[in-house]
């Protein structure tokens, strides 16, 4: 297609000069590649009375201009000429073929052909729904990807998760820092976005600090671990002394709900449970890690890990897991075991606690130290009444 068409194409998007344009091509856009559909669809228009969906559906496909009376009759001698043609070849027409040769042979209305490929609509309505900061789509973009993700999702019975992303104190740094290297954070941050993701889905910014990732066909498992390659290079990125770093709540269809609300409620949860309990993590529903309510007590243990044994304290500890800082880098998913003992609550004392790493971040004050997120396994019975008993009775 030309410039100018892009451009015309364009301007029908980002003007709202005429929404009708917009609706048809929503309705080539919701499922691009499948043109049975696509026709399914123009027919149910046209049994609802809607009177000039082939005049609509013709103005963006030729940018010829017909009555409504007159393009029903032209879109009726298309479909008989792809009927036709399909007949006399043995094979199936794309109704495209059919109208451009009708429009070339039958009736001659194109000296110029000019016929739109849908998904051509596609990629140039992106191209009006691009944030101009971060690179990223922009919320009008996300509004219509979330309908039509989901529709196909759907229709073909397959998963498709959103994953809710959002920089960690992104106030604090526009006020230390001021705010053209808070905008250089949020470029930094699509420019990862941008590289991490596949073609196929759409990462967003939806608002100030605020990102979606919508990853069609993605599961629990592989929505974790893209937002963990973003997450993790972002974690990278140090300002002043500090590490950036954003939290995440991941939602999966149909697992977690079957429409866009109920996912984006789930997902937003989950954020909200990743900035609770420490931030710069990952949490979804299957792996929702501490979502009890930590304590900041600083609490003595002997952590054991291979055939290291060191002293550390706690950062925090709740009834699922504790944080603590180390010299030492452990690595998520591994096992370690904690021995409390700490001479002023005698209950812990001789408390043998195995523990799975669930997150690592870097000092960004002090190299080689780490702070280190881990999860109870099996915790036993009494050791969780005399924590709970600590935590919550006493309210240390």
């Amino acid at each position: 297609m030309a410039n100018s068409e892009n451009m015309k194409v364009s301007y029908y998007l980002s003007n709202g000069t005429d929404e009708s344009i917009k609706r048809v091509i929503n309705l080539l856009d919701e499922d691009a590649r499948n043109e049975e559909y696509i026709l399914t669809k123009i027919d149910q228009h046209r049994m609802e009375k809607d009177k000039s969906i082939y005049s609509r559906l013709l103005k963006i496909l030729t940018h010829l201009d017909f009555e409504n009376d007159e393009s029903e009759k032209i879109w009726n001698e298309i479909m008989e000429n792809r009927a036709n043609m399909a007949k006399a070849i043995d094979r199936p027409i794309s109704f495209r073929v059919a109208l451009l040769d009708y429009f070339m042979y039958i009736n001659k209305k194109l000296e110029n052909p000019k016929i739109i490929e849908i998904r051509l609509y596609y990629e140039t309505e992106k191209l009006v729904m691009v944030d101009d900061l971060t690179g990223l789509y922009n919320k009008r973009y996300y509004e219509s990807a979330t309908k039509r993700e989901i529709s196909q999702a759907m229709r073909y019975r397959r998963s498709m998760a959103v994953v809710m992303m959002d920089v960690d104190d992104f106030k604090k740094i526009n006020d230390v820092f001021g705010h053209q290297t808070g905008d250089w954070v949020l470029k930094k941050l699509g420019d990862i976005m941008n590289r991490m993701t596949r073609s196929e889905d759409s990462a967003c910014r939806v608002g100030g600090e605020e990102f979606v990732l919508i990853l069609p066909e993605g599961y629990h498992k592989t929505a974790k671990i893209v937002a963990e390659k973003i997450r993790v290079e972002f974690n990278n990125i140090i300002i002043g002394d500090q590490n950036l770093s954003l939290s995440g709540g991941i939602a999966v269809y149909p697992d977690d709900g079957d429409t866009i609300d109920e996912l984006v409620k789930i997902a937003d949860k989950n954020l909200y449970t990743a900035k609770w309990n420490g931030k710069n993590r990952i949490i979804s529903n299957v792996d929702d890690k501490r979502a009890e309510i930590r304590f900041p007590v600083q609490w003595r243990f002997s952590l054991h890990h291979k055939e290291d044994v060191s002293t550390v304290v706690t950062n925090d500890i709740s009834l699922g897991g504790i944080s603590f800082d180390s010299i030492k880098s452990i690595f998520p998913d591994e096992e370690i075991v904690v021995k409390m003992g700490d001479e002023l609550n005698p209950e812990l004392k001789g408390m043998e606690i195995r523990l799975k790493v669930q997150w690592v971040k870097k000092d960004g004050k002090r190299n080689n130290h780490y702070t280190i997120g881990g999860e109870f396994i099996n915790l036993p019975k009494d050791y969780k009444l005399a924590l709970t008993r600590l935590l919550y009775d006493n309210q240390v």
